[in-house]
Formats: structure tokens, sequence, C-alpha cells
């Protein structure tokens, strides 16, 4: 439903249990992304929204979640230190946001990672935690 002009905010997703993608891109969806997400996601994409809040610590249980974008929103806060988990996670697109702090030591866990983007953050600190990942794309 990219492009939808859909408004509102996501509310709580966590029940539908065969989900294993949202794309969501380029609408009017404001709101914060929802702290339960169904567990088998593979792709989460809410790029180009009004989204708002922090990115949920709770992202850790999508362990099959292997692509994230949600790029030209109102994000804010650090990142969480939750990525432990999300080893199939190739692509993950963050920019545009409103973003602080440091990189979480925990994405040196992503182990699949290929393609990062961040920029039009106020992200601070070294990139040391990248380190030795797969990066093709940054």
């Amino acid at each position: 439903m990219n492009a939808a002009n859909l408004g509102g905010q996501l509310g709580s997703l966590g029940n539908f249990n065969a989900i294993t993608s949202i794309e969501l891109n380029n609408n009017n969806i404001g709101g914060s992304i929802p702290e339960d997400l169904p567990v088998t996601l593979q792709s989460l994409f809410l790029s180009a929204n009004q989204i708002t809040g922090s990115i949920p610590s709770s992202l850790s249980k999508l362990e099959n979640l292997s692509a994230m974008s949600v790029n030209g929103n109102h994000l804010s806060g650090g990142l969480p230190d939750t990525f432990d988990s999300l080893n199939r996670l190739v692509n993950l697109d963050i920019s545009s946001n409103n973003l602080t702090g440091v990189l979480p030591s925990s994405m040196k866990s992503l182990a699949s990672l290929t393609s990062l983007h961040m920029q039009d953050n106020q992200l601070s600190g070294t990139l040391n935690v990248l380190q030795g990942l797969p990066l093709k794309d940054l």
C-alpha cells in the first residue's frame, strides 16, 4: 500500500502472526512504530511518513527481519542496543530522521548487513562498530 495516501497510526500489529512484509512507504502515517510487530516479519518499509518517537527495542524479537527502511520520518532518540538477534538483516535505512547518539555496540552482530544508510541524522561517534561487517553500501 505504498503511496496510497493512508493516514492514522499503525496501532497493535503483534496478533498478525502470518505477516512477513509491511510496505507502507510514502503515506501520511503518524504515531510511533508499534512495540509489538509480528515476529514473522521479514521486511518493514515505512519510509516517507510522519512517524515519530524512537525505534523500539522490541525489534530484537524480529529474528527473520532482512530489510528495514524507516527513512524520511521524524524518528528521534538513540538507536536501541538490541541488534544482537538480527543476524539476517541485509538492508537498513534509517536516514533523514532526527536520531542522536552513537551506534550501539550490538550492531557488530549484523553479520548479513550489506547496505546501511544513516545520513541526515544527528548521530555521533565513530564507525568502529561496523568493522568486519560485509557492507557494500554505506
